[in-house]
């Protein structure tokens, strides 16, 4: 009778064990998330430097020279017609006449500060 009645639950280090086993995995999982999210937000700030490139390239089809400005504002942009910025990201453009431009793109949630040179024409 004693034993039937002892295996009907879990004991207090078996419950404690299992506590600690769940724990660890949600750490790693917030951490693995933290890690995805940034990234994403890194890509975000790629794609809107990607995208301030081919307005500048438009810009200068017509007028024959780039434009500079900051755009630190969600949503249209006040120095590139047409340009959309995402709301956490910080663009910078620097003309440098008709001879080319350069550009940063930063997202206040991401990890990176990416930089083009119209020089060298990539994304680093």
């Amino acid at each position: 009778m004693h034993d039937a009645k002892r295996s009907n639950g879990f004991t207090l280090i078996e419950l404690l064990v299992i506590v600690a086993v769940i724990g660890i995995l949600s750490a790693i999982a917030i951490q693995q998330f933290t890690s995805y999210q940034k990234r994403g937000y890194d890509a975000q700030a790629h794609s809107d430097l990607r995208n301030a490139v081919t307005a500048e390239e438009a810009y200068f089809a017509t007028a024959q020279l780039y434009k500079t400005g900051t755009d630190a504002a969600p949503g249209s942009s006040s120095f590139l017609d047409g340009l959309r910025i995402s709301p956490t990201v910080t663009l910078v453009m620097t003309a440098n006449g008709s001879a080319g431009f350069s550009g940063t793109a930063h997202s206040s949630k991401g990890s990176r500060t990416l930089a083009y040179d119209s020089t060298i024409g990539a994304i680093q």
